[in-house]
């Protein structure tokens, strides 16, 4: 717990390719029961409504199958106007 009492919360954002939607519920859903993290999912935090928006810059960090660490992606994007979804 933090000094506030509230418990810190990773955030994650899941992407599908159209289709497939269904199959990535389910799998997150399956690992979810198989680690037991039933009560550690929350709830939705933060979602924004993005008009017009259109991407102008796409990186990642470098693919190494000889180690262990994480792919870092960064999607910037250009748009017209931006607020927070109700």
């Amino acid at each position: 717990m933090s000094e506030t009492g509230t418990t810190a919360k990773q955030w994650f954002v899941v992407h599908t390719y159209s289709g497939f939607e269904n199959k990535v519920k389910e799998s997150l859903e399956q690992r979810v029961q198989a680690y037991g993290l039933q009560n550690e999912i929350g709830e939705k935090a933060w979602a924004w409504q993005l008009d017009w928006a259109m991407p102008v810059k796409w990186s990642s960090s470098d693919l190494d199958a000889h180690s262990s660490q994480i792919v870092m992606e960064s999607l910037e994007l250009a748009h017209h106007g931006l607020r927070k979804a109700t």
